[in-house]
């Protein structure tokens, strides 16, 4: 399976409301969002399977970032309770073993430390920035996960 994960765009330090679940992206957040989403529609390597279904936190953050990305590629996005910044890494390693269960490829919009924590597992790295998406390969062996990290793709600026 083919897992896209990715840690929301840049976000602004602060919502109107003062809540972390609403801070919106930042311009420099956007133009991450659109770059991975033209990459994604592409389709080269390591983007070269479209994902099937796009989950996202509902926190305002990932899902400007997974809606950009729907966007471009024709999509719907699925909130998930799993992907919020409070989640824990088990939240979303049962989510995450759920699609490896049930579809060929997915792309996961969410929040550090889980995320990272998932990469790590399964793609042997453990930074995760934001605007960054890990393409990872998961298989089931034996009743066991395993993954290996495909590539990386960043909008790299000055």
């Amino acid at each position: 399976m083919r897992l896209y994960v990715i840690r929301h765009g840049k976000a602004e330090k602060d919502a109107p409301s003062g809540r972390d679940d609403q801070r919106p992206l930042a311009p420099k957040g956007r133009e991450q969002a659109q770059y991975l989403a033209t990459q994604l529609k592409a389709g080269k390597r390591p983007l070269e399977h479209k994902p099937k279904v796009i989950l996202s936190s509902t926190a305002i953050r990932a899902a400007d970032t997974a809606k950009i990305i729907a966007e471009v590629m024709g999509m719907k996005v699925t909130f998930e309770e799993a992907l919020s910044p409070e989640s824990e890494t088990s939240d979303v390693y049962s989510l995450i073993i759920g699609l490896v269960k049930h579809t060929e490829s997915a792309l996961v919009v969410g929040h550090n430390p889980a995320l990272e924590k998932i990469v790590a597992k399964f793609g042997g790295v453990d930074e995760l920035r934001t605007g960054e998406l890990s393409s990872l390969n998961i298989i089931q062996s034996a009743g066991k996960f395993r993954g290996e990290e495909i590539g990386r793709v960043r909008l790299e600026s000055e």
